[in-house]
């Protein structure tokens, strides 16, 4: 851990982000720099980290793929994600999903996509989105480059930490800073999927009937 902490000063520089102080932050505007360095970790609601939380964003308009999560054991993982923002389910768009889940309904699947901006943060970065997993979960952004990955918490179910990467699956050939980030903010993976089909396995899906359900999240109730 002390050696997270050492790159942490690093990672903020490379960001353009810096830590403050408690007492530095009550004076902060929603969307201005820090001016008081520090070398712990802010927390992942930290409105200095908002830049890089905005959840539309981070869908990066393709397919994004588990690779860490923090549940051993889950029986409604999200393996892939693809955006699509030109449909017509929500204003928005919607999610293609592919599921863990045994029931042959949720296997393959659409849901309508609508972003919120969190407390405090800049109307301009939405971080939160309702993912279903069994049923609507809020979620919200920890970090996203925009580019490789996008780091997902889902605290109203065992709260998940989730690293969802597009393109290759290692941290060698991915932007490395994503697992970094992944590891500061929720710690060691409790399970790792090298691709799509470790995570939603074929040998399913041959004794499957899929059919692809299609969920509006419009009617969803945002607590």
């Amino acid at each position: 851990m002390s050696l997270l902490f050492g790159l942490w000063p690093l990672l903020m520089s490379c960001l353009g982000v810096f830590a403050v102080t408690p007492a530095a932050r009550e004076n902060i505007s929603k969307d201005s720099t820090p001016r008081h360095n520090s070398p712990m970790p802010l927390g992942e609601r930290s409105v200095e980290l908002q830049k890089y939380q905005d959840f539309k964003r981070g869908l990066l308009y393709g397919s994004l793929v588990l690779v860490y999560s923090s549940l051993k054991n889950d029986s409604f993982r999200l393996c892939m994600m693809t955006y699509k923002p030109n449909t017509n389910l929500t204003t928005e768009g919607q999610i293609d999903l592919l599921t863990s889940s045994r029931n042959s309904s949720y296997r393959e699947m659409v849901q309508g996509f609508d972003a919120e901006t969190a407390r405090r943060h800049n109307k301009t970065y939405r971080a939160i989105a309702w993912l279903f997993r069994g049923q609507y979960y809020k979620s919200r952004v920890i970090f996203t480059d925009y580019k490789h990955c996008i780091i997902l918490r889902t605290r109203g179910y065992n709260n998940l930490c989730e690293l969802f990467t597009a393109g290759r699956h290692d941290s060698d050939r991915v932007n490395s800073w994503c697992f970094f980030i992944y590891t500061v903010f929720c710690g060691k993976p409790a399970v790792t999927f090298k691709n799509l089909y470790e995570c939603w396995p074929k040998e399913v899906e041959k004794h499957t009937s899929i059919r692809k359900t299609s969920i509006r999240n419009t009617s969803i109730r945002k607590t």
